[in-house]
């Protein structure tokens, strides 16, 4: 799936982004007939440019740029849920400050961006808090990786991620390896 949000790329057509999901497609248009064209084009190549490789600099500067500019979209919710990704794979920081740059990128989802859905409609605050709970269960506070899969038990049981599989289904089993 990865190839076909690659593959798309930022001047990517109506038809194009239908395949991303329904209802990830009505927020892309949305935010393009708010925008306009030549401005939704801008913060859709700030999104490509930054969504990948994970962790290196110039990828956490065009997504920081696309949130400084574009802070109302759906796109904001997906860039911060990336920007937390790239934090934790950010090698030039230590492990603590990692997580602290990743932690604040995943709860600005949660508070201000609850809504949005990325490609595949991927609902970006449970998928933040999971990659949040995998991360701080690994390397710094496994009773945190609890109570953040718990609430995605509570919140998001009816969600999917962009692969189908219920959300809720994957904290339970998450939380049954841990136990």
């Amino acid at each position: 799936r990865e190839a076909m949000i690659d593959a798309a790329g930022p001047d990517a057509d109506e038809k194009q982004i239908m395949q991303f999901g329904e209802e990830f497609h009505q927020k892309w248009y949305r935010d393009r007939e708010r925008l306009g064209e030549e401005r939704h084009r801008r913060m859709e190549r700030l999104w490509f440019e930054g969504r990948r490789p994970r962790g290196e600099k110039k990828a956490v500067e065009k997504l920081e740029a696309l949130l400084l500019e574009f802070p109302e979209t759906n796109r904001a919710g997906c860039a911060a849920y990336e920007l937390g990704q790239h934090y934790l794979k950010l090698g030039a920081l230590k492990i603590e400050e990692r997580r602290q740059q990743a932690e604040r990128y995943f709860r600005l989802v949660d508070e201000r961006h609850r809504d949005s859905l990325c490609e595949f409609n991927s609902p970006a605050a449970p998928m933040a808090k999971l990659a949040l709970a995998a991360w701080v269960y690994r390397h710094t506070d496994p009773q945190q990786a609890r109570r953040l899969l718990e609430e995605i038990v509570r919140q998001h049981s009816d969600q999917t991620d962009r692969l189908g599989q219920s959300l809720g289904e994957v904290a339970r089993k998450f939380l049954e390896q841990i136990k």
